[in-house]
């Protein structure tokens, strides 16, 4: 079980480096084979697995899916976004996929500050370093003419929760 998750964080190590790259495309073999390789280190290993009563945790629905609807290859981008999804759904929060800063810099798509949701407002976590006109705490209302309500949905499923 050890030299599998070991497998695993050089899958996901290797897979950052080369994301932070921005100029790579994933073939959908490629995905298939990292994403099947992930499939079985969570399927024989990971924690999620063991709980008494919980449903065993596996990607096969995402694997049949990529499999069906893919035609093409992937952006980096897209790549590290398809896998932490796959992460996410174990539901364990201790296991994620960080994000590449070279992958993410100077996007239009980017959030420029971090932010946290408390009883269904966005909240700014922390005072940006560019000069916004916001302070920790102030609930953020829209992004680019967005309510910001209408953002939670489409980040779920890259976040597992435990509470």
């Amino acid at each position: 079980m050890g030299i599998r998750y070991l497998c695993l964080f050089g899958l996901l190590i290797g897979s950052t480096s080369l994301v932070a790259q921005n100029q790579n495309t994933f073939s959908k073999a490629g995905l298939l084979e990292d994403l099947q390789f992930l499939n079985e280190v969570y399927v024989q290993g990971h924690s999620a697995n063991y709980r008494e009563g919980a449903a065993r945790y596996t990607l096969q629905p995402l694997l049949d899916s990529v499999q069906a609807h893919l035609t093409d290859s992937l952006t980096g981008e897209q790549y590290f976004f398809l896998l932490r999804h796959a992460i996410a759904l174990s539901g364990c929060v201790h296991t994620r996929l960080e994000k590449a800063d070279a992958l993410f810099l100077d996007k239009k798509t980017r959030f420029p500050m971090p932010f946290y949701w408390i009883g269904g407002q966005m909240l700014v976590a922390e005072q940006p370093d560019n000069p916004l006109p916001l302070q920790m705490g102030e609930p953020i209302l829209e992004i680019n003419g967005l309510p910001s309500s209408q953002a939670l949905a489409p980040l779920l499923h890259l976040f597992p929760a435990d509470g």
